[in-house]
Parts: structure tokens; sequence; C-alpha cells
């Protein structure tokens, strides 16, 4: 029978979730992109263009290639269904992905401190610096993982380690670099699971790694029967490595030549310290070890592995947008250490006392340095009610009306030009390219990518194996229309544009396509051999060429 005490702790700990819960639903929705921003983002756009192929009949790895994982574009696509093809599915998705995600790891702050206000702290800071809207699935992912891993040392079952390989089954099915890092924490709580005999150990990870592909099994057998199975495979480890080498950045370095108060040595300062927090915290785990238990010991050792792992991952390119949707994880392990200040600081030694307040003082400091790069960078949410209700009736209408309610804001907006000539310009059966990486094109005019990947940049698919396969599928797809932007340079670098990393696909553009319309900064061009077929939506008021002479071609 359930005691008062522990029904009243759990009717506590519901209601303080579910209030979390309600306060992140509030302010993710407060995060969601601007009407003008959306048409605009190449990123956001990624998943709903692989998901608008998956509406017209093709499949990730299968059909187009990818280094994301397929649930990426799979659960925009099923956000699509539900919501009669309009974007609010997918803010939905977003909201919800975040939301979910952010409960969880107020859950695992609390455990990891002890105390319901340091999770509160920590995660009003989470919520403060979450990262990109669209990119939901980078802090769902680990942390639903964490929080299955901790759950399994605190109730360790069958149930409980196939929860778990379920939970990074499908972290590795949003992202596979991800999921090879839950993979490693689960590892952990598994395999170092107190046992007398070797053999149970083995046992043990051999059922563990076994539930993981059973539950990863109908995205692998179904993408076998269809052939996308060894795509799958190359493009989630050399196609991933390949892209994150193409576009890597240097680490942040501290600039002493200006004001040395700037949010870019800010941003180097709290790098510098999330990168050292997980051997920080191994460090005090080792120091504690005889005051810890075997279950908290596990739990640390798990959770800065993966933080460790996702950091290693964003310093590819490390600017602040990737250091942010690194840390969610490493928010667990400041919680713990801040639990173990307290504690040191109400019964500690002399010393430990002086390292508790040296310790606290430098998580106070990393908080302040995030609140002061926030608002250098205009960062903070803007808390506009009625902007918010009218951005998600123009989210909750077709795309037509999105696109409506963006013309009339800004009626030269070269973004809503180039889609409405597409629509005018293009039947829906035709393929077409926007590049080097407009990936929201797709989505918002409604049109299917062509040569098997809809965007191209340093190291993404640009291999000459891979230049000369999107060059025969853009020939026999019969790629009708490219929009392009011809002097697009990634990162200010010469060595980063489209005719130095993908020289191929770049010659084959100039000798098959000919420039018929220029939508500054991009320029339409057509396939010399076909004519545009006129689209029957005649309420586009758009000229398009229909057919040309033989001079001009």
């Amino acid at each position: 029978m359930i005691s008062n005490q522990h029904l009243g702790k759990f009717k506590f700990s519901f209601l303080a979730t579910v209030l979390i819960a309600i306060f992140c639903v509030f302010w993710v929705s407060f995060r969601l992109p601007e009407p003008s921003f959306l048409l605009v983002d190449p990123d956001g756009g990624h998943q709903l263009a692989g998901a608008n192929q998956i509406l017209f009949g093709e499949h990730p790895f299968i059909h187009f290639r990818s280094t994301y994982g397929p649930l990426v574009f799979y659960a925009s696509a099923l956000s699509q269904i539900l919501s009669g093809k309009r974007i609010i599915g997918e803010m939905i998705l977003l909201v919800v992905g975040y939301s979910i995600a952010y409960v969880l790891l107020f859950r695992l702050l609390w455990l990891a401190s002890g105390r319901l206000s340091i999770s509160i702290v920590f995660t009003l800071l989470g919520l403060t610096l979450i990262p990109r809207i669209y990119k939901y699935y980078i802090v769902l992912g680990p942390v639903m993982s964490l929080f299955a891993a901790w759950s399994y040392v605190e109730r360790p079952s069958r149930r409980s380690l196939w929860f778990l390989a379920l939970e990074i089954a499908i972290t590795g099915l949003f992202r596979p670099d991800f999921g090879v890092y839950s993979a490693l924490c689960g590892i952990v709580v598994v395999g170092l699971r107190p046992t007398p005999k070797l053999l149970v150990k083995i046992q043990r990870l051999s059922v563990f790694v076994g539930a993981i592909i059973v539950c990863a099994s109908p995205w692998l057998i179904w993408s076998l029967l269809n052939g996308g199975l060894g795509n799958y495979f190359y493009d989630s480890t050399f196609g991933a490595v390949n892209h994150a080498v193409g576009l890597s950045l240097p680490l942040p370095g501290f600039k002493g030549d200006g004001s040395l108060i700037s949010p870019e040595n800010a941003v180097f300062v709290v790098s510098r310290f999330f990168y050292a927090l997980p051997v920080v915290s191994i460090f005090v785990a080792i120091l504690r070890r005889n005051q810890m238990t075997e279950e908290e010991r596990r739990k640390i050792l798990a959770t800065a592995i993966l933080a460790q792992a996702a950091l290693l991952q964003a310093s590819h390119r490390a600017d602040y947008g990737h250091l942010l949707q690194a840390i969610p994880v490493s928010f667990v392990l400041c919680a713990w250490l801040t639990g173990v200040a307290i504690s040191l600081l109400q019964s500690g030694s002399f010393w430990q006392r002086r390292y508790a307040v040296a310790g606290l003082g430098t998580l106070v400091g990393i908080a302040a340095t995030f609140i002061f790069i926030t608002t250098s960078l205009s960062m903070w949410p803007r808390f506009d009610l009625y902007s918010l209700q009218d951005n998600l009736r123009i989210y909750s209408g077709s795309t037509q009306t999105f696109l409506n309610y963006v013309e009339q804001k800004d009626p030269d907006n070269w973004h809503i030009k180039a889609i409405r000539y597409t629509q005018r310009c293009t039947s829906s059966s035709q393929r077409i390219l926007a590049l080097p990486f407009l990936t929201s094109l797709y989505y918002l005019a409604d049109r299917p990518f062509g040569g098997g990947q809809m965007l191209l940049a340093p190291g993404y698919f640009s291999t000459k194996n891979d230049q000369v396969r999107m060059v025969k599928r853009m020939s026999d797809e019969k790629v009708s229309l490219v929009i392009d932007i011809k002097d697009f340079v990634y990162d200010n670098r010469e060595d980063r544009k489209v005719k130095k990393y993908a020289s191929l696909v770049f010659d084959y553009l100039e000798k098959n396509f000919i420039e018929v319309k220029k939508i500054d900064p991009a320029v339409v061009k057509v396939n010399r051999e076909q004519i545009p077929v006129l689209s029957t939506n005649r309420a586009i008021e758009v000229s398009c060429p229909i057919e040309y002479s033989k001079d001009r071609i």
C-alpha cells in the first residue's frame, strides 16, 4: 500500500512536471519563426522538402540521398498528412518535440541535483538557449535516451532494457550519429551493471544490442527490400563525415585586439567551459566515489560520455548555433555539480566549502555569460501574443495563403517571385532544383526535386562519383528548371563555391541549361531541350518563356 507521504510526493512531482510542460509549450510557441523567416530558412526547409518528396512517392536513401536519418523526413511528412499539407502541422511537431525534450530534461535535472529549485533554474536556462527551432530531434533524441538510461539504472528489468533500446533506435533513425552516442551511453549503464559473472554481462550487452536492432528493424528491412539499405549505411557514415569535413570551421578563439567583453569572446568562454565539463564531472565523481552509490556513478559516467560525444560532434562546425544544440545533456552535469556543491557547503570541510563556492561562482558566471550573449545577439523570444496568433492563423491556412501574406508584407521579396515563377512555369510533375541551398522552395512551390539530392554543399555528396550520379539522374529525370544563386559562397570562402566543390554538376548546368530570367540574386535556368509547361493555376500572374528561338538556344 502506498503511504500518504509517498502519495503526496507523487502528486507534487506530477503537478510540477505538468506546470513545466505547460510553460515549455508556451515558451517554444513564442520561439516559432516569423513567416518571412520561414520562407528563407534553408535548414528548416530541408526537412519539409524531404517530407514533400515523400508525399510525391519518393523515399530517403531509396530515391534521394541524405546525411540525416529517415525519421527527420517521415515525422514531417506525417505532420503534413495530418494537417492537410499545411505549415501548422510542422509548427505543432516542433512545439511538441521540444516540449517533450525539455520536460524530460527537467526530470533529469531534478533527479541529478535532488532539488526542485535547481532543476527549474537550469530548465529555464536551457529554454533560453534553445537551439534553432527546426532542430527539435537533436535535443529530443539524446535527452530521451538519457532519461531511459537513468530509468534502467534505477529499475533494471527486461522492460526498461527494451525501453532504452527503443529510445536509442528512435534517436538513431532521426540522426545516426546521435544514435551511436546514445548507444555508447546505453552500453555504459547496461555493461557496468554489477554482476559477479562476465558471461552475464556479455549476455546483457548482446540482448541490449539485439534489442536496438530489432527496434530499428522495420526501417532496416523495408529499406533493404526497396534497395536503400546500402545507401543508408553509406550516407550515415561516409556521407556524414564528408559533409562535416567539407563545412568544418575552426573552434572560436579569444580575440584580444578589440573589446575583451564581446559576444565573440563570451562564446569562446562558454564553449571551453562545456568542452571541459564532462571531464571535470568524471574527476569530481572519482573524488566522491565513496560518497556515491553505484547507481549514481553509472548515471554520471553515462551522462558525461553522451555529453562529450555530442560536443565533439558539434566541434566540426564550431559556431554558437552548433554549441547550443550540443549542450542540453551537459545541463544534467551542471545540475549534479550544483547539488554536490550545495551539499559540501552544508557539511563539507573548510577546503571543500572553498571549492564549492568556486564551483558555484563559475556556474553563475557561465549563466551570466549566456545571458550576455543572448542579449547581445537579440536571441530572446518576442512575447507578442497578437503576433503569435496572427502567425498561427497564417500557418493554419494553405501554402498559397502563406505566400499571399508574405507577398503583401514584402512585394519585392525575391523568394516569393522565384516560387511564383516555378508554380506558373512548371507542372506539378516536373522536377526542379533550387541551388545551392534553397530547400524551402520545393515545399512552398510544391514541386519534387531532381538529381537525387535537394542541395549542393561542400562535402555533401560532392565526390566525383556522387557528381556523376547526380548528373545522370538529372538527365534521366529531365529536370526542367533550376533556380540558382550563381555567386553563392559558403562561409565567404572561394573554395566553397559550387564550381569549386561540384565542378561536374556546375559544368553540366552550364552546358545544358540556359538562363531565361533574373530574380535578383537568383537566376532562372531552363533545360535547353525542354519547353516549360504552363501551369493551370491562372491566379498566378507571372509571365514565363514558352518557347525560344534557335539563335538564343
